[in-house]
């Protein structure tokens, strides 16, 4: 036998390996893509609900948003708004007690309206990861360091 052929079931291994990987990672992307897809027209049908039953307005009001900066941004203000809660809430931060800081708090809500990273937000919400991931794509990681600080703590993760 001669060296190549005693190297090549290691280096089919390793290729098996390397492909199995390669596709798992195109399955669980592909299917984080279809999620992400329902998840917007789930939160698109709900501003059709409101503007059919004539609740829009309400939520203008109540997000300050014109209808134009509501249908312009890919996610609901409604889906914003839970990931922010989401977002404080599993770094600590008390929303009761956030609510005295509300120049602040306003200031994060419209990022989050904003944001375009809302589906790594969301994947790492969802993957209750005890990890400080969210600094590299959360608009707001600062600002909710500093609200946690204004607050008497830190916006921290809790580790798992």
């Amino acid at each position: 036998m001669n060296a190549d052929s005693d190297s090549r079931p290691a280096g089919d291994a390793s290729f098996a390996q390397r492909l199995w990987a390669l596709a798992y990672e195109a399955f669980r992307r592909g299917s984080e893509w279809a999620s992400d897809r329902r998840y917007a027209r789930e939160h698109a049908a709900l501003l059709d609900e409101c503007e059919r039953t004539g609740q829009l307005e309400v939520l203008m009001e109540l997000t300050g948003a014109t209808r134009e900066q509501l249908r312009a941004t890919e996610l609901s203000p409604l889906a914003a708004l839970g990931l922010f809660q989401r977002m404080m809430q599993r770094l600590g931060i008390d929303p009761q007690q956030a609510a005295d800081h509300p120049v602040e708090l306003n200031e994060a809500q419209w990022r989050c309206r904003l944001c375009r990273e809302w589906r790594d937000c969301r994947h790492w919400l969802d993957s209750g990861a005890p990890d400080e991931r969210y600094r590299a794509f959360c608009g707001n990681a600062e600002l909710f360091e500093r609200i946690g600080a204004a607050l008497g703590g830190t916006a921290q993760v809790p580790r798992g």
